[in-house]
């Protein structure tokens, strides 16, 4: 847990991305990740969806 938090406490906001693609297994970490962010209250629960491309889990 350690190894964590310096990693939450120099969290940014990115505001400028590139055209380079994101590998599959990445992508499922950080949308695994993801889906345990906090919600208030659990009022808005955490969907993702690929629109661009292949299913990224299952078939």
């Amino acid at each position: 847990m350690a190894d964590v938090i310096p990693h939450l406490l120099s969290q940014r906001a990115c505001r400028s991305f590139t055209d380079d693609q994101v590998a599959d297994v990445h992508l499922e970490v950080m949308l695994e990740a993801a889906t345990h962010a906090a919600s208030a209250g659990i009022s808005q629960p955490w969907t993702f969806g690929r629109p661009f491309a292949a299913p990224l889990f299952g078939s």
